[in-house]
């Protein structure tokens, strides 16, 4: 029995040991993370789209809601981009309702990866009142518009947005 002692005390720690550690299927994890960055896009995809139907229906509450207290919106300027945060992004886009009262955005196509959602909209309205220094008009104009929108912790923290407000502004001008 003594000389068994030392190979018995090892074989009964190994088992206690191995009983002790966390049974894991590699396969199993990986395809539990894959299913719980999947739900994150989906999520992201959504609460995005929330946003745009927040704008469309002018609830600020909701719009409010769905971004970070240090939201950073991004918009071409010159070569580059300025920065806005949401308040300034806020203003912004009432004083653009103002003048197109029936503004409102149309999703074309929505791609999103990892805290990433894109969104190609399509922006359409009447301008009833001043904008860019032009006077009303009565005319429609609209222009494609494309955002790269961050989120994290299921709130929309920047966003980069894209559009060429030259073109747009030269339909109310014809």
């Amino acid at each position: 029995m003594k000389k068994n002692f030392p190979f018995l005390s090892i074989l009964a720690a190994l088992a206690l040991v191995a009983g002790s550690c966390h049974n894991v299927n590699p396969r199993r994890t990986a395809a539990s993370n894959a299913s719980a960055a999947a739900q994150t896009v989906e999520q992201n995809k959504a609460i995005v789209l929330q946003l745009y139907a927040a704008l469309n229906d002018t609830n600020w509450v909701v719009a409010r809601g769905l971004v970070d207290s240090g939201f950073q919106h991004h918009y071409v300027k010159d070569t580059g981009f300025g920065v806005t945060s949401w308040s300034g992004f806020e203003r912004g886009y009432r004083a653009s309702q103002q003048a197109f009262p029936d503004w409102k955005l149309r999703p074309v196509t929505v791609v999103a990866e990892g805290e990433y959602v894109s969104v190609l909209l399509v922006g359409q309205g009447t301008q009833r009142g001043d904008f860019a220094g032009i006077a009303a008009t009565n005319r429609k104009a609209g222009a494609p518009i494309m955002l790269l929108h961050q989120l994290r912790n299921g709130k929309i923290i920047a966003d980069w947005e894209v559009m060429n407000v030259a073109s747009f502004v030269e339909q109310l001008k014809k």
